[in-house]
């Protein structure tokens, strides 16, 4: 292409644009990921459970530390900021972990032990209680942003095994991880 400008001697020719409207903007920022030692802890806070698992030795491995490197976290001698790309790896560990402290959880209810999931009388109340704490959204009774929540619970056996997976995908929601 540029060999046939230069052979006609002639540049291309550009039309003049008139004023452009810029696109508006959507309000606010780009969402970002929390860090893992944010993720871990709020893990931690809404399920009561951490993610661990026992080594070959049987000591206890918190794995969000021991994957830290693996999920983002600045060793500071390759990297000196986190990463904080929600990318395939961290949705993949995000989703072991959720699984392990949604089932942990939900196994550890059991009368007067406390409670993380099962919270209300009515599965509709418990769903409407847990969004809110795990999204910080507050819906009303009727609305039907609620039904999608509520069937994962119904598919389940049990509902200690429902509310493990409204757990589940309550953490491996972007509302959970983003901010």
């Amino acid at each position: 292409m540029i060999w046939l400008l230069m052979a006609c001697k002639q540049g291309p020719i550009l039309e003049p644009l008139g004023p452009v409207d810029p696109t508006p903007l959507a309000y606010g920022r780009d969402r970002k990921r929390m860090n893992i030692d944010q993720v871990a802890a709020s893990i931690e806070r809404v399920t009561g459970q951490s993610w661990e698992e026992l080594d070959e030795n049987g000591a206890q491995v918190q794995l969000f530390e021991d994957l830290s490197g693996s999920l983002g976290k600045p060793d500071y001698l390759a990297a000196t900021e986190e990463d904080l790309a929600p990318g395939l790896l961290f949705q993949k560990f995000l989703d072991d972990a959720a699984r392990s402290t949604c089932i942990a959880a939900a196994e550890s209810e059991r009368p007067g032990q406390g409670a993380y999931l099962m919270l209300e009388e009515t599965p509709q109340d418990t769903v409407r209680a847990l969004i809110l704490r795990f999204h910080g959204h507050e819906w009303p009774a009727s609305d039907e942003r609620l039904d999608p929540w509520l069937d994962l619970y119904a598919v389940a056996e049990t509902p200690e095994r429902g509310w493990a997976l409204v757990c589940v995908g309550l953490i491996t929601h972007p509302d959970f991880y983003t901010y």
